[in-house]
């Protein structure tokens, strides 16, 4: 339930008005920690767990969970018991070591899901699925053969506007070459052909989504784009690339991704925001995609889009330190759609991989209002470095769950539970009531907005102090209907209380004081 409230009071005019809003927050229960292997200390560039996914596997009508580690050659499955808790970890030998990105769907067209696991050398990996939670062995395809370039983005789609999916990368700058994008057409059968790379329209490519963003049926990309060495270093942006439905692909429109002014700048190197990931969703329901752009610089930037392909200007955030990942995701149930954010924390010194001395993570929350805007942060701790993040319906309640990786101090996942079941926040206060005049009375107008409607609110109005409060209602008594009017006998302060009930038993209240002198 999620509901605004206007409270009017006046004597003969109107003396002053307060608005007050709640919302649903999230409850998230306690993490519990699911561990597997060994690791070290330190973050480890190749022993970190690097990206998850939630699926059913093995088709039993639970959600498992698999994730991976940079450049190790495995990945682990944790299989779903449908009550919120995971069963021991799954080995999966992938047999050549990964980049660390993992993405699920059906590449090979038997109906079973399967994996698919860019090579820590730029192969294109696909591990089959046999629909009992196994796997088949590796299918690797041949290497991008681009000298000099390191694929980092990935994305799953149909580039070619046929039935099979493709994958499109991205190509970071490296030795003074260019940034560039591409895509690998998928055969079918789990295999792909040749790469089809477009020319160097960026700076430092990290992080792509696909959606059709300007309404013409073929799969566009947003990138997070910035950052780089030498004359590239100091940007950051949101690049458009828009599909023309062969597997090509025309630039559209940059947007600057600023950072937000209290931005630390820990790894960013003269603080100009290093994007690190983006997502897709439609926040405001107008059935238009708007983009998130995650930067280093503790920001997130919300890109407005107009539906034809371009978009207003960043409007940021900031979640916490060094926001890794974002989650478009109605966390508390009042259909709106909220930001979920990993902040994997910092280093000290600018040894950022060192655990010693370095300032916890944590998960945020901004609790959206509907119109593309959001809340400040609520923060959740899952793990003291947390890496990514997942939402998913582990228990089946309805309720999406969080599942993050741990950056330091071994490998494991942590799951929290979401519990929400309509908890409020107090309602906050704008421009309070102040003073009634002698001989007048107090006239009070609540004005909900509810999403079961105006007609499942009753109101209840009441006073708790003095006691006992002279105080009268003189207009539909105290109960029921928004308004009242109220005859203060004697001079003093007194507080009311107006407590607002939706049809599901749900209630919140709001407390004011006015005097009388």
């Amino acid at each position: 339930m999620r509901r605004t409230f206007i409270l009017l009071f006046a004597s003969s005019c109107l003396l002053s008005g307060l608005v007050f809003q709640t919302r649903a927050v999230a409850e998230l229960s306690a993490p519990v920690a699911y561990a597997y292997g060994v690791a070290p200390d330190t973050y480890v560039p190749n022993a970190a767990p690097a990206a998850e996914v939630a699926a059913d596997f093995n088709r039993d009508g639970m959600l498992d969970i698999v994730v991976t580690h940079r450049r190790d050659a495995s990945v682990y499955l944790f299989p779903g018991n449908g009550d919120g808790t995971l069963q021991s970890a799954v080995q999966i030998s992938v047999g050549v070591p990964i980049q660390g990105n993992v993405y699920v769907a059906d590449f090979n067209g038997d109906a079973l899901l399967d994996l698919f696991l860019p090579s820590a050398d730029g192969r294109a990996i696909v591990v089959t699925g046999k629909g009992d939670g196994a796997f088949n062995q590796a299918i690797i395809s041949s290497s991008f053969n681009l000298a000099g370039y390191y694929p980092r983005g990935w994305a799953v789609g149909k580039f070619f506007n046929r039935s099979t999916l493709d994958i499109a990368f991205t190509l970071p700058t490296n030795a003074g070459k260019p940034a560039r994008y591409g895509v690998i057409p998928g055969n079918g059968d789990g295999t792909f052909g040749d790469a089809i790379v477009g020319p160097g329209d960026l700076v430092y490519s990290r992080w792509i989504a696909p959606a059709d963003f300007n309404r013409d049926g073929k799969l566009d990309l947003a990138v997070a784009d910035g950052h780089g060495t030498s004359a590239n270093t100091g940007t950051a942006r949101l690049v458009m690339l828009l599909g023309n439905g062969d597997g090509t692909f025309k630039v559209g429109e940059h947007y600057a991704s600023p950072q937000f002014p209290s931005g630390n700048g820990w790894h960013d190197v003269n603080a100009v925001g290093h994007p690190e990931n983006v997502a897709v969703a439609d926040l405001a329901n107008r059935g238009v995609l708007d983009v998130i752009v995650s930067d280093y610089s503790s920001t997130i930037n919300v890109f407005r889009g107009n539906g034809d392909g371009t978009f207003e200007a960043a409007v940021s955030y900031n979640p916490g330190n060094y926001p890794r990942n974002v989650l478009p995701v109605d966390i508390n149930g009042d259909t709106r759609l909220d930001l979920v954010v990993t902040n994997v924390g910092i280093g000290i010194g600018g040894a950022i991989f060192e655990r010693v001395g370095a300032q916890a993570g944590s998960v945020s929350v901004l609790f959206g209002n509907g119109d593309g805007s959001f809340q400040q942060p609520i923060t959740y701790n899952p793990s003291a470095f947390p890496g990514y993040t997942l939402a998913a319906d582990l228990n089946r309640d309805g309720h999406p769950d969080l599942v993050t990786t741990q950056v330091f101090d071994g490998h494991a996942i942590h799951v929290m539970l979401n519990r929400t079941a309509g908890s409020n926040l107090p309602p906050t206060f704008v421009n309070p009531p102040s003073i009634v005049a002698a001989g007048d009375h107090a006239h009070f107008s609540a004005l909900a907005d509810d999403d079961g409607g105006e007609a499942m609110l009753t109101y209840h109005w009441s006073t708790i102090g003095p006691t006992p409060a002279p105080v009268q209602f003189l207009v539909n008594d105290c109960s029921g209907a928004r308004d009242t009017e109220a005859k203060i006998a004697a001079t003093g302060t007194y507080v009311f209380q107006c407590k607002v009930t939706d049809g599901q038993g749900l209630s919140v209240i709001k407390l004011v004081g006015v005097t009388l002198p």
